[in-house]
């Protein structure tokens, strides 16, 4: 799971408010 909102954050477990 990669967040979409931040490409710079390499986040691969929280994408849940950061998706909005």
């Amino acid at each position: 799971s990669i967040d979409r909102t931040s490409p710079l954050k390499p986040v691969s477990t929280v994408q849940t408010r950061e998706t909005s």
